[in-house]
């Protein structure tokens, strides 16, 4: 099975996770890219407004092999007279300008509730396999790992030294931000590994849980199945992280933590408050947009944070 063969076949557009006020301090871009990072965009902005990056805001990152939607903040004073020109500069880039308004503070990382993926998927062997595992993951959900693209070569070993004061504090803010996300994910992954291999997907009492349709956390009264709308989660570690009110769930998130040499106050250094994930995600809205001889293209919409490769990479063990 084949997929993001070319950007063109991995469409993403972002969802807000608010309506922006139209007046304010920022000026809102909303951009569709090709072929590009995130970062991308952000250093050509920087770049050509001769300004640092940290100055510009984006709710989330999107991958590079793909046709991206998302927006971007730059404060109102610094633009300036400088729009019309900018969005020329971007467009000779490859980067269109699809929307302008304003809102009243800057984006920044989480600002969104999700993603739409439209996605083509070539080279299907089995059609009505992999359509009758994508009902599945509708209605059962799928285990929200980080995927691979996260960890990148040496982010792990760096981030601890960081978080220990053994790192140059000069790194560029969002080079600090992506290594302790990275050593974030990888804990967390490994905390869904041991309730997984634990037979502890489900909900315990005074587990944290997640309601994927109001996205509100609250704290499981008795134990339960799995829905949509009760969702265990795992620790993202920062200084305020909230804890589980459950022995077991808090002995294994602490001692995946320790066995990094790190404990919770080590993340007020970097300001990081930390947060929960649901450990499984439901694909919303699905819908098979096309079906041709051994090619699929699918739409479904995921929550903030989770990755549109692990449903596709469970289409492929069907295939």
């Amino acid at each position: 099975m084949l997929y993001k063969s070319q950007p063109e076949d991995f469409l993403v557009e972002e969802i807000p996770l608010y309506q922006f006020t139209r007046k304010g301090e920022h000026v809102i871009l909303k951009i569709k890219k090709r072929n590009l990072t995130t970062f991308d965009v952000i250093k050509q902005i920087a770049s050509f407004l001769k300004i640092p990056e940290k100055l510009i805001g984006y709710a989330g990152l999107k991958d590079k092999v793909s046709v991206s939607i998302q927006h971007i903040s730059i404060p109102k004073n610094i633009l300036g007279e400088k729009l019309d020109t900018l969005r020329k500069h971007l467009e000779e880039r490859g980067i269109s300008v699809l929307d302008i308004t304003e809102h009243r503070n800057k984006l920044r990382p989480g600002h969104l509730k999700g993603n739409i993926f439209t996605i083509k998927v070539k080279e299907v062997d089995n059609v009505e396999k992999v359509l009758s595992k994508l009902r599945e993951l509708e209605r059962y959900g799928i285990l929200n790992y980080f995927d691979e693209q996260r960890f990148g070569k040496d982010n792990i070993e760096k981030a601890i030294s960081l978080l220990k004061e053994e790192q140059n504090k000069k790194i560029n803010p969002y080079k600090k931000r992506l290594l302790v996300s990275s050593l974030t994910s990888l804990i967390f992954n490994e905390y869904v590994d041991e309730r997984l291999n634990r037979e502890l997907v489900r909900v315990l009492k005074g587990d944290i849980i997640f309601d994927q349709k109001s996205f509100k956390l609250d704290k499981a009264k008795e134990e339960s199945e799995i829905t949509i709308n009760t969702i265990p989660t795992g620790p993202i570690w920062g200084s305020h992280m909230i804890e589980p009110e459950n022995d077991i769930l808090r002995e294994i998130e602490y001692r995946i933590l320790e066995k990094y040499g790190l404990k919770k106050g080590d993340f007020r250094k970097l300001k990081n408050k930390g947060t929960r994930r649901p450990i499984k995600v439901y694909p919303e809205m699905l819908d098979v947009v096309e079906v041709r001889k051994k090619e699929l293209t699918i739409r479904f919409f995921l929550p903030k944070g989770s990755y549109a490769t692990l449903i596709l990479k469970e289409l492929e063990r069907v295939n």
